[in-house]
This record gives structure tokens, sequence and C-alpha cells, in this order.
């Protein structure tokens, strides 16, 4: 591992969450380098989508810290200043726009030129088998259009981080193995990868895969 490697992290150390009478999760510790791609699989309902919204600080923290490189993810705002992109399961898509739009606008409001946040946007949405539909609408594609749309996104901001709920949820077969080349790139390019999922093929094409149960995370077996 080199040194920079080292001093990128992401490094998650006794974090819990707890909503109301349900926790959520439990004691998690976990220590990401980047160019890994990491699955977490487990059930509906065992906190994979709370995991990756701590990760990348969209949720309040009951105890512990998650830091990049040193420095404390307190807020979402800086988690993204800090390149973490996070996919949800909703895709967070403007409805309105069309898909080469929404990744116009957030590729530049991560701080890309015009011209090259073009040039990113047509490269992802490529990528994912999206080039015939970038001038539609969101609201004219279907879920799973929808749902590469949003991943797309995330891959042209180019991230240093992404985390990606259920990314493979509503694809066929051949869908998610595009899905999943396209986040093996992120990390062969040195991004930390974190994809959730309750499909345990896709699971095992990550470097390593975690199990939570009720919150608990654990290293499969």
């Amino acid at each position: 591992m080199t040194a920079s490697n080292t001093a990128r992290q992401l490094v998650v150390e006794g974090v819990c969450v707890v909503h109301g009478d349900v926790t959520a999760l439990r004691s998690v510790d976990l220590t990401l380098t980047p160019g890994s791609f990491t699955a977490v699989h487990g059930p509906s309902g065992s906190g994979k989508s709370t995991l990756l919204w701590a990760l990348a600080a969209a949720t309040r923290l009951s105890n512990g810290t998650v830091t990049l490189g040193g420095v404390a993810l307190t807020d979402r705002d800086r988690a993204a200043r800090l390149g973490v992109a996070l996919i949800p399961q909703g895709n967070g898509l403007v409805g309105t726009l069309t898909a080469n739009e929404n990744l116009f606008v957030a590729a530049t409001s991560s701080g890309l030129s015009p011209g090259e946040a073009a040039e990113r946007s047509d490269e992802a949405l490529r990528a994912l088998g999206l080039e015939d539909v970038g001038e539609h609408l969101i609201e004219e594609l279907s879920g799973g259009q929808q749902q590469r749309v949003a991943i797309a996104r995330a891959l042209a901001s180019r991230p240093s981080v992404l985390l990606a709920d259920e990314p493979t949820s509503e694809l066929d077969s051949a869908t998610r193995e595009r899905v999943i080349a396209a986040l093996r790139r992120e990390s062969d390019r040195g991004a930390i990868v974190v994809m959730t999922t309750n499909d345990p093929v896709a699971a095992q094409q990550a470097d390593v895969v975690l199990t939570i149960h009720e919150g608990t995370l654990a290293h499969e077996m």
C-alpha cells in the first residue's frame, strides 16, 4: 500500500446510528483504501442503506466518526466537496431535465469547466449504454434507465469515493454486468467504491464482500 493510498483512506470508527428505538448501525469499524471495490450484502432492513448514508455524511451519527484522508466528514456538503458521491435508490434525478442535462449540471457543480463536463457526461452515458437517450427527459425513461443515469451522473464527476445503493436492483443480467464493469473501472481509476446489494451474484464480483445483519457488519466467510 502506498503512502498516498493510506492518506486517502475512508475510515469508520465506532459508528452507531439510532433512530428512536431502532439501532440501524451497531459499532461499525471499517477502513477502505483507494482502488478498492467493496460489496455490502444483506437483506432489506439490515442497515445497508444506513451504512452508505453514514459514509456519505448524509445521516446523523449517534456515535463514532467517519474520516476521509484524516478529515472528518461532519456534513454532506463537506463530504461532497471532498469528492464523496452517493447514488441513492431513489436516484435523485430532476425529472424535467434531460439525461444529459442532469449529468452536465452535476459535473459543472463539482467544478469542471463546461467543455470538460460535457465530455465526461457523454463518456459516462456511453459507458452505461445510454448514448441514445441523452436528450430524453428523465420522466420519459424507464426505471432501469433512470437508475443507470443516476450512476452515470456520479461517474461524470470522477469522485474519490463512490457509494452506490442497490445499483443493480432493477436491471437484467446483461445490464447488471455493464453497471458492475463501470463501478470496477472507477475502482481501477483509484476511487473507493462501495456497493450495497441483496443480490449474491452481484456481490461476489467485488473485491471484498461484507455482510450486514441487524446493523452489525462482518466479513463474509
